[in-house]
């Protein structure tokens, strides 16, 4: 068993924050404060998407806007679009498992 904390992923910089792929369908997503991350259409399947650290981000999935807490779980269908405004002065992160 492994304990996985932000401290010992290898976090890859993108433009709106960084992401951490922790295995083949599960990727950890932060979006930096003031930052935004713009919509990203799911293909295909389903995806659950856990909120992990919440400093009261905007998030959209499909035609639903919320400002979810941490440990909420969000669940997208495919087609459906995610984008994260992330108008705070924290980061929020995101679990995102992809289901088939």
């Amino acid at each position: 068993m492994q304990a996985i904390s932000e401290y010992n992923v290898s976090w890859t910089e993108q433009p709106w924050g960084r992401t951490a792929q922790l295995a083949s369908t599960a990727l950890w997503q932060e979006v930096a404060p003031h930052q935004s991350f713009a919509p990203e259409k799911l293909g295909s399947g389903q995806e659950l998407i856990t909120i992990t650290l919440a400093g009261g981000a905007q998030v959209r999935v499909g035609e639903r806007v919320l400002r979810p807490l941490a440990g909420q779980i969000l669940q997208r269908e495919s087609g459906e679009e995610l984008e994260i405004v992330n108008d705070t002065l924290q980061p929020v992160r995101l679990l995102r498992v992809t289901l088939a």
